[in-house]
């Protein structure tokens, strides 16, 4: 939790050594100063060395309390790193090197993302695909077009009853 406040940088030094010095205020008091000033709860809890959850509790109630206007930032975390790289190309082992993490939580991660996806059915009884290749004929090799199909996260199914039995 950030304060949204201009911070000015020349003076802040100035400023927060005052109120880290000042011994008429209470820790309360330099938690709420120092969160004015335009400090995350994080950085007020280690420059008073109190615990994280005292001063989250402190500035949040001075927050509620005072109508405040707080910006809230947004981190990614592993997983996000994860699928970006996947997104980019990236296979498993690459990511699992990049991010220093194990091989079996990248592959996992991929595996729920994947699993979150959309699936697109197709029913193949209705659909007919033909591919021709003239490999012996060389006039034919300059009017060969390339079809690629991405089948990632696509569902086949045979609704053929006479092909779906087992021989």
């Amino acid at each position: 939790m950030q304060r949204a406040v201009k911070i000015n940088e020349k003076t802040l030094p100035t400023q927060t050594d005052a109120v880290l010095k000042n011994d008429a205020l209470s820790k309360s008091q330099k938690m709420k100063d120092l969160f004015d000033l335009g400090y995350e709860t994080k950085a007020v809890a280690e420059m008073l060395n109190v615990r994280y959850n005292f001063a989250y509790n402190v500035i949040s109630n001075y927050v509620n309390m005072n109508k405040l206007e707080v910006v809230a930032q947004e981190k990614s975390g592993k997983k996000d790193q994860i699928i970006e790289l996947h997104k980019a190309g990236k296979s498993n082992k690459e990511i699992s090197i990049e991010l220093s993490t194990n091989y079996n939580y990248v592959f996992n991660v991929l595996k729920t993302y994947k699993a979150s996806l959309p699936t697109t059915v197709i029913d193949l009884s209705k659909t007919n695909i033909t591919a021709e290749v003239h490999a012996e004929d060389p006039a034919q090799d300059e009017k060969k077009e390339e079809l690629v199909l991405d089948l990632t996260n696509v569902e086949i199914k045979n609704t053929d009853p006479d092909t779906s039995k087992e021989a």
